[in-house]
């Protein structure tokens, strides 16, 4: 099976209609740590369906923030997000253009945005632009070998995701772009992609129209057994998910 870009790039909301994610979102090493030496106004550069945010803000880590930003580029998920209840405003945003001062961001959180922007150092750039001196950020990835392969296509390539524009090759690559940026890069930690597996049979059947109603999606993803279903994972060989910790000199 293989499915090209086509217009899940141009049609972001339909891509945030097919591209649920159900269960909690994966533990990103470190982010704990690195928030709690934060404080002052947080920033998430495309918080998607608001999972990681409500994680964060369910376990306390964002509580020495007095401000809390959220922007994605899909109306349709920053509604979603609107819903979770959390203290976060949030709004629609483009990742290389954020609608905020130079200077203005304490910490920036971004995880699996910049493989789908059209230029990944103009996001980072942009990421450089909005942080103070001496903030923080925290930018998420995903490195791809060689040889790893899954079945969607982009832009003639076999990717992890059908709105993949690039998959780095490695962590010095990955690197490089916030350095280009202005960006001390204070450490990359990478782990292996793996997959809840219910999040792909739920993907599965949005698709193919069993589920219909963003109602009966979002009661599917807070029922027990998809929270115990999101615990088995399917691991994807040649693929890791890479997180670049950043600050601003």
């Amino acid at each position: 099976m293989t499915r090209n870009n086509g217009d899940f790039a141009a049609d972001w909301d339909r891509y945030a209609e097919q591209s649920r994610y159900f269960g909690a979102p994966h533990e990103v090493p470190g982010l704990a740590s690195a928030l709690a030496a934060s404080s002052g106004t947080f920033v998430e550069v495309g918080c998607g369906d608001g999972n990681l945010l409500a994680h964060l803000s369910a376990r306390g880590l964002l509580e020495r923030f007095g401000r809390i930003l959220a922007f994605d580029v899909s109306p349709e998920r920053v509604q979603r997000c609107r819903q979770l209840g959390t203290t976060a405003q949030f709004a629609v945003g483009d990742a290389c253009d954020l609608a905020l001062p130079p200077g203005s961001a304490d910490f920036v959180l971004s995880d699996q945005v910049i493989e789908h922007v059209p230029d990944d150092r103009l996001m980072a750039r942009e990421i450089a632009r909005v942080l103070r001196s001496g903030g923080r950020a925290v930018v998420g990835s995903v490195t791809k070998a060689r040889w790893a392969w899954y079945f969607y296509r982009c832009n003639g390539r076999w990717v992890l995701d059908p709105t993949h524009l690039r998959e780095y090759q490695n962590a010095p690559a990955y690197g490089e772009i916030f350095a280009d940026a202005g960006l001390h890069v204070e450490s990359i930690t990478s782990r292996p992609v793996a997959f809840p597996l219910a999040d792909l049979a739920l993907r599965a059947m949005t698709r193919s129209g069993l589920l219909r109603s963003a109602g009966v999606v979002e009661r599917s993803g807070r029922s027990p057994l998809v929270r115990r279903l999101s615990k088995a994972r399917l691991p994807l060989p040649g693929y890791h998910l890479i997180w670049a910790f950043l600050r601003k000199p």
